[in-house]
């Protein structure tokens, strides 16, 4: 009987687990159909890249790799995984939007901004200059300025692909220049980041190519030999390095915006219905959203609230000139004035640049000073000129009666044609004759025998 029950029990529980067994076979195999099937497609700059004349070498000579131990392979393979960062861009959203709209993207600078027009069309556009550039420009050489100017627009060619731009307008070109050094040079770093792992050993540097994801596909170990032996282990150029990390070490805050321009996040807000000053815009930048607004850190923080002080000072001027009815949240600071508290706290660098907004953000003064007598003469001058135009307002409204209560006093008389009155006679100056007495022309009647009125 305990045989049975036992048997029974073994039967049951393999009839249960049975169908359980295999529907997560199923679920897995259907899991992984779903996972093959979301990959995105491959965007055209990926497609369109060239092939290089040499085969890319991603693993080592055997007689190289020989020497570096198990450990040493799997950190060098592995070493880019081990930290959650942002993925290589590959210009996917790219391609979907392109796909959807059947069409190019249209691509035209906003003259004030000095950025592309649109805050989904910009990082777009930046992007793809990103993968062009890691794709075709040379590594042998010292800097992408070194590059002449026609083989750099050969490459913007590629841009054609997906969006409607205008390589040869100057001030275009001028933005995918200065965005092409600036990607070769944040690459350039990532690439030499990977060599600093295995430094000193040369020669297991030199063995570690950096993987696809970084190089690319279409790079050769002889590019990366080069880099290292002409570069990487160069004297100057670890001088300058070292030099660039020291100075790295007095930029005493960060901001949380990311990618995105600081006219961008502005643009952003105002999107939303929000009205942003710069200073806001700036705090917002150094704040953690997440954490309810706390600053990065206390420099950051001590920055951004002299800067709402002054701001504050600078509308109360403003307010003492308005009218006393005005709210004041009414009252709005003009842009010069936020732009010379920026920059009497953050600092000017070079082209009269204001540190840590961009390229685009430039200022005439440079000192606290220089805002707060702009901000009084402002308001002087704001002033002034009301009082001015209110009186010739005023000036104005008695000419237009005098001239009314002569035109009525004409008008009994019967004996004018008002459309002869000469331009002198109508400010004020009543034309004579040799005797000295007012001089009238006969009124001329227009057709159908009717006078003119012009006040009717």
């Amino acid at each position: 009987m305990t045989k049975f029950l036992l048997g029974s029990f073994a039967l049951g529980h393999e009839h249960c687990a049975g169908p359980s067994l295999k529907k997560k076979k199923t679920s897995d195999r259907t899991i992984g159909q779903k996972q093959k099937l979301a990959q995105p497609p491959l965007p055209p700059s990926s497609l369109a890249q060239p092939p290089s004349s040499a085969p890319h070498q991603s693993e080592p000579p055997q007689h190289e790799s020989s020497s570096r131990s198990p450990d040493q392979s799997i950190i060098a393979r592995t070493s880019l995984h081990n930290k959650k960062t942002r993925g290589p861009t590959k210009g996917a959203g790219t391609y979907d939007v392109v796909n959807k709209s059947q069409g190019q993207i249209q691509i035209r600078l906003d003259p004030e901004q000095k950025l592309v027009e649109g805050i989904k069309t910009h990082p777009l556009f930046v992007n793809e200059i990103g993968i062009i550039t890691r794709a075709k420009a040379p590594l042998n050489v010292l800097g992408l300025k070194k590059v002449p100017k026609e083989d750099k627009q050969e490459w913007a060619e590629a841009l054609k692909f997906n969006f409607d731009v205008d390589l040869m307008e100057p001030a275009m070109w001028r933005f995918i220049d200065d965005h092409m050094c600036s990607t070769y040079k944040e690459w350039k770093s990532k690439l030499h980041k990977h060599f600093k792992k295995f430094y000193p050993d040369i020669e297991l540097a030199r063995a570690t190519p950096p993987p696809e994801e970084l190089f690319g596909t279409t790079r050769t170990i002889e590019e990366w030999h080069w880099l290292i032996d002409n570069l990487y282990t160069n004297e100057q150029y670890q001088r300058r390095c070292k030099a660039n990390a020291k100075n790295r070490q007095h930029i005493k805050f960060n901001h949380t915006g990311g990618s995105r321009p600081f006219l961008k996040h502005k643009e952003l807000a105002e999107t939303k219905g929000e009205h942003p000053t710069y200073i806001s815009n700036w705090q917002a930048m150094h704040q953690y959203r997440k954490k309810g607004g706390v600053y990065v850190n206390e420099v950051a923080e001590a920055k951004g609230k002299n800067m709402a002080a002054e701001l504050e000072k600078v509308k109360e001027q403003l307010a003492s000139s308005a009218p006393n009815d005005t709210p004041p949240y009414q009252i709005m600071v003009p842009e010069k004035l936020q732009l010379g508290i920026l920059s009497a706290e953050l600092g000017v660098g070079k082209d009269k640049k204001i540190r840590g907004v961009g390229s685009s953000l430039r200022v005439q003064g440079t000192s606290r000073r220089i805002s707060e007598s702009n901000a009084t003469n402002t308001s002087y001058d704001s002033k002034h000129k009301v009082d001015e135009l209110s009186g010739k307002v005023d000036k104005l409204l008695g000419v237009i009666q005098k001239m009314q209560a002569h035109i009525k006093y004409l008008r009994k008389k019967g004996s004018i044609n008002i459309y002869k009155l000469t331009h002198k006679h109508m400010w004020g100056v009543k034309p004579r004759n040799a005797t000295g007495k007012m001089q009238f022309a006969k009124p001329q009647p227009l057709h159908g025998g009717a006078h003119p009125d012009v006040c009717a």
